[in-house]
């Protein structure tokens, strides 16, 4: 069962587009048909609720190369600092961000989903060993940012 989702910022939080129903059922996938038809039920029923607070369900954080003390005080002035369980930025690298989110919250990687569009969240969820989910974006050859 997936405990927590791990976003990247930049190009996945703040250009992101409302996540539609075949999002969460992507999402949820590997948890086979009966957990995404809940997902998807939940989705539905709940049409008119903002996906933040769909996703207060799940233990939501993020992953960024954005220097800390502007990370933090950006999620604050978008007054998004509830959404979250952490928010860690640079100098940590994202791969050291996820290994202490995991270690933190006694979560396995199986129950971690990275949601990014950049190779460094990639290789940041490889590294763990836990599942990614890229955001596709026009960039280059592989759709993924690979400038950070």
């Amino acid at each position: 069962m997936i405990k927590a989702i791990i976003f990247d910022f930049d190009g996945v939080i703040v250009e992101s587009v409302d996540i539609k129903t075949k999002a969460f059922a992507r999402l949820f996938e590997h948890e086979g048909k009966v957990v995404v038809e809940k997902v998807v039920d939940y989705h539905l029923k709940n049409g008119g609720v903002s996906r933040f607070d769909k996703f207060r369900v799940y233990q939501c954080f993020v992953a960024t190369a954005t220097p800390q003390e502007e990370i933090a005080e950006i999620i604050k002035q978008r007054e998004m600092t509830a959404y979250f369980k952490g928010v860690s930025g640079a100098p940590k690298k994202k791969d050291v961000i996820v290994r202490e989110i995991l270690d933190g919250y006694s979560l396995k990687p199986q129950e971690v989903i990275y949601v990014g569009d950049a190779m460094s969240d990639y290789h940041a969820a490889c590294e763990n060993s836990v599942r990614f989910i890229a955001r596709i974006q026009d960039y280059g050859s592989d759709g993924l940012r690979s400038n950070h």
